[in-house]
This record gives structure tokens, C-alpha cells and sequence, in this order.
């Protein structure tokens, strides 16, 4: 118990962040970090007046001085319109500090390192 404790405890808020895409529409209702790893959940809900499919989000994330650490990106298989889904990225990326989600292309996840 006192070990889940601090491990829990070692995890702070991350409240910088910038969501760039439009459509659909995501939301971050939890972003958290410690000096080695973390995550984001939230929603994506489809606002548009067609079903989205084979999309990926990118989320890009930053150290304290603006370098990108690392990169993740969410596969978006099906989304019908006016529907929601809930996601939820991990990541292992030293001193996150803020994160920006965009849209990313195939090519773009098929080139990813």
C-alpha cells in the first residue's frame, strides 16, 4: 500500500497543453507525469457531419525548455458522427511539461521512428 502510494504521489499535473485539431473535437480531462513516464485521457468526440476513420492523433510532447521529448500517436479507427469515445495515451518521456495534439497523416505514422 505505501509503495502504490508513492508511486501515485509522484505523478503531477500537467497543465500546460495546446489542442490544434478542430474535428474532431478532443478533449484532456487528466494529463499526468513523473520524471520518467506519464499519460493523458480525455475524450473525442465527433462533431462533423461525416464518420471519421483511419486518422491518427499526434501527441507531440516538450521538456521545461521547449525541446520535444517524444512523440505518441492515437490510431482513430471509426468514430460515427455525434459520437464519443474515450482514449487514453501512455508515454515514457523524461521531464514532460506540456503537449500539443494535432492530426497526423499515414505517411507521417509510417515514417514515425
Amino acid at each position: 500500500i505505501l509503495s502504490f502510494g508513492y508511486i501515485y504521489s509522484a505523478y503531477k499535473t500537467i497543465d500546460q497543453y495546446e489542442i490544434v485539431v478542430t474535428n474532431p473535437n478532443v478533449t484532456v480531462e487528466k494529463a499526468k507525469a513523473t520524471n520518467v513516464n506519464g499519460f493523458v485521457e480525455g475524450k473525442i468526440k465527433n462533431n462533423g457531419q461525416t464518420t471519421i476513420s483511419n486518422q491518427y492523433l499526434k501527441f507531440d510532447f516538450y521538456s521545461e525548455r521547449g525541446v520535444r521529448v517524444g512523440t505518441k500517436y492515437l490510431e482513430i479507427e471509426s468514430i460515427l458522427q455525434n459520437e464519443e469515445m474515450e482514449y487514453k495515451v501512455q508515454f515514457r518521456f523524461d521531464n514532460v511539461q506540456y503537449f500539443t495534439v494535432n492530426l497526423a497523416t499515414q505517411e507521417e505514422v509510417d515514417n514515425a521512428q
